[in-house]
């Protein structure tokens, strides 16, 4: 389990314990939307802070980062892992489509 918040971190919680596993601090403001990976092994973000970012949760870090991948806050994100295709929607009134590899 996954939340964000509008201290822009991500809490990553252990749904076993109930507790905090770890947090993760890249995005500069409000975390609005995730979305797991099929594997379980990325996290997809999106934030006001108009990026879209893909954390590695082994290592807790970010391998990717869609800079201004919207105009405006970046309000949602989505996957077709079937297809290779992040699709993400703003404040713009815009849905992306991005090929994942």
């Amino acid at each position: 389990l996954a939340s964000g918040g509008r201290d822009s971190s991500i809490c990553v919680w252990n749904l076993s314990t109930g507790l905090l596993d770890f947090v993760i601090r890249d995005h500069a403001n409000w975390v609005n939307d995730l979305v797991f990976h099929p594997s379980g092994k990325y996290l997809i973000s999106a934030s006001d802070d108009r990026c879209v970012k893909v954390h590695d949760l082994s290592k807790q870090r970010v391998l990717r980062t869609l800079e201004e991948a919207h105009g405006h806050f970046v309000t949602s994100v989505s996957l077709a892992p079937h297809l290779n295709k992040l699709f993400s929607g703003g404040v713009d009134k815009e849905v992306r489509v991005w090929e994942c590899r």
